[in-house]
């Protein structure tokens, strides 16, 4: 790990292997200075993780490396890092208001992993092709993407939001702490968890969809068709779904389950004696 000082970026290209800027704040951090623009090459990295609210575009390349566009303050602020084949980008304290904050990562590498978290705004310009990559979001973050992969694992928490469209094999979600989701797929097999009111929206289609809520939380998927559902919704939450051939709904302790068609081939609905309901509706 290295330090480097603000004289030090003045210069444009920086190959490294593991650097870190790190000045020190009392505070957050409100952009001053004119606004300038540095590039930062890196090394390959597998997984990426950003916080201390920048705003992120990432962009599939042949090359590694990233434009940061920012008041000059900002730059003593910034961290960043390579370490095992992750890349950290963060800031010593949390970076408020600014005329500029944009990172703009350039990578080559399929991606495993991604964490966001502390007010990060991540988007992309283009669809991002992977295979199999966890998601995972917290404290305020908000991310943007379209998605071609074979399985996407999506965590979601303290207040932060996703909006994805995406095709894929395997959709798994999990949302809880107040966070919000929103996808349009198109999958074959689905798995969604809500809780602590926490929300999740589903659009498209799906062969298998498999829900669960709790604890206040909401799942939308009314507009989500699918094959077969099992559905089960506890503690006051809410689901709403639309199943073509097979629904098994099982509602307790004021969980409710709204099923907006008739299944074609089997219907099981088990209500609890504790005030879940489970209806049709139109």
């Amino acid at each position: 790990m290295k330090t480097i000082s603000i004289l030090f970026l003045a210069v444009s290209c920086l190959c490294i292997t593991s650097c870190k800027f790190n000045i020190n704040y009392p505070g957050g951090i409100e952009g001053e200075g004119d606004v300038i623009s540095e590039r930062f090459d890196l090394k390959s990295f597998k997984n990426l993780e950003l916080e201390r609210g920048w705003e992120v575009i990432i962009i599939p390349s042949s090359t590694n490396y990233m434009l940061v566009e920012a008041n000059e303050n900002l730059f003593e602020a910034l961290e960043f890092e390579i370490d095992s084949g992750t890349l950290k980008i963060g800031a010593s304290k949390s970076i408020g208001k600014a005329e500029a904050k944009l990172i703009t990562l350039y990578f080559s590498e399929n991606l495993e992993r991604l964490e966001v978290s502390s007010g990060v705004k991540l988007t992309s310009l283009d669809d991002l092709i992977f295979k199999n990559l966890i998601m995972e979001l917290s404290s305020g973050s908000n991310v943007e993407l379209s998605l071609e992969l074979k399985s996407l694992n999506l965590q979601t928490s303290s207040g932060s939001v996703a909006s994805l469209s995406l095709n894929s094999d395997d959709l798994s979600v999990q949302s809880s702490s107040g966070s919000m989701v929103s996808i349009e797929a198109n999958s074959i097999t689905t798995t969604a968890s809500a809780s602590s009111g926490s929300s999740i929206t589903l659009r498209g289609e799906t062969n298998q969809l498999d829900v669960n809520s709790s604890s206040g939380s909401g799942i939308n998927s009314k507009n989500f068709e699918a094959n077969n559902v099992v559905a089960k919704a506890s503690s006051g939450s809410s689901i709403s779904i639309y199943p073509l051939e097979r629904l098994e709904a099982n509602s307790s302790s004021g969980g409710s389950i709204s099923y907006y068609n008739t299944p074609s081939e089997n219907l099981i609905v088990n209500e609890s004696n504790s005030g879940g309901s489970i209806k049709l509706k139109r």
